[in-house]
């Protein structure tokens, strides 16, 4: 475990703080390039109420990671650098990233990923996130909830099994801008349709 781990929930959820590791400046601006390329693709749900942001609502048509820019392999091996000792030793795994977007007064409300059976690590990167909070709850304890205090360059990852999580409310100029993604067992990808899952292993098994 990284000497920079924090634990929120314990054996559920962990932050780390990457430090300068990652150049968060290119990383917002190639975000939004991306998200002006992929608008002249897929055109904008006239709903946005559940995702609460253009990216996030496409999430299943595109892999941030796979756009190539040398800040997307650098995060790539960031999250694999500190996400691997997490995972089972004995599954293969595959990853899908996308960018949230939110822009003056928007964010998304509380939402949920995977079952537990399917043993996936959610978690998000933070690019430009400063004085924001992603809250926690669980599906069977509503009252209980748990805030992870965002910064940019913060790594927050955890189990998606039973909980829904939120973000709050942004609230300031420009754009807040975090890459979220689902690291998830090979044998659970049903769905073949899906192109956009990229490996997630030094070494598959």
């Amino acid at each position: 475990m990284s000497v920079d781990t924090k634990t929120i929930i314990p054996d559920y959820l962990w932050t780390i703080d990457t430090g300068h590791n990652n150049d968060n400046q290119a990383l917002y601006n190639l975000c939004l390039q991306a998200e002006s390329i992929l608008k002249k693709r897929f055109p904008e749900p006239q709903d946005l109420s559940f995702f609460g942001s253009y990216m996030t609502s496409i999430f299943k048509e595109y892999n941030i990671l796979t756009f190539t820019d040398k800040n997307f392999f650098k995060l790539y091996y960031c999250l694999l650098d500190n996400i691997e000792p997490f995972l089972h030793k004995d599954k293969s795994y595959v990853i899908q990233a996308w960018a949230n977007i939110f822009r003056s007064g928007e964010f998304i409300d509380w939402h949920g990923h995977w079952e537990e059976s399917d043993s996936v690590i959610h978690g998000y990167y933070c690019v430009n996130a400063n004085n924001t909070t992603t809250s926690y709850r669980f599906v069977n304890n509503k009252n209980v909830v748990y805030n992870v205090d965002n910064k940019n360059g913060l790594l927050v990852f955890g189990r998606s099994a039973g909980d829904e999580h939120r973000s709050s409310e942004w609230m300031q100029s420009g754009q807040r801008i975090t890459i979220a993604f689902d690291i998830v067992p090979i044998d659970r990808v049903v769905n073949t349709n899906y192109n956009h899952y990229i490996p997630f292993k030094r070494q598959l098994t």
